[in-house]
């Protein structure tokens, strides 16, 4: 178990506390799991890139942006389950991807 607080910055993509990052198809041996992502300034877990990873029974609370976020949408057979958001803040429109 981890907790991470005040973490990412605030509209910078790849900014994020957990981030499982172009790491192709993982087999189901990366995971977050049991873990806590509180007062973030930039979402809470990101899958990019990523297939057959798990995210299970974490909470992420007081966060700006996407909580629960899948990066691009190519993104396949990954597993959420039992995951908690709370408090989550809307945030302005990214002027940029390559910021």
């Amino acid at each position: 178990s981890v907790q991470a607080y005040q973490m990412g910055q605030q509209n910078v993509m790849g900014r994020y506390p957990f981030h499982l990052h172009m790491m192709g198809d993982v087999g189901f041996q990366s995971y977050f799991e049991d873990s806590v992502v509180k007062h973030s300034y930039f979402r809470a877990y990101t899958v990019h890139g990523t297939s057959s990873a798990r995210v299970s029974r974490n909470v992420a609370y007081d966060i700006h942006g996407s909580a629960y976020y899948l990066e691009d949408g190519v993104e396949e057979s990954n597993i959420f389950e039992y995951n908690l958001a709370a408090y989550v803040h809307l945030i302005g429109k990214l002027s940029s991807y390559n910021n």
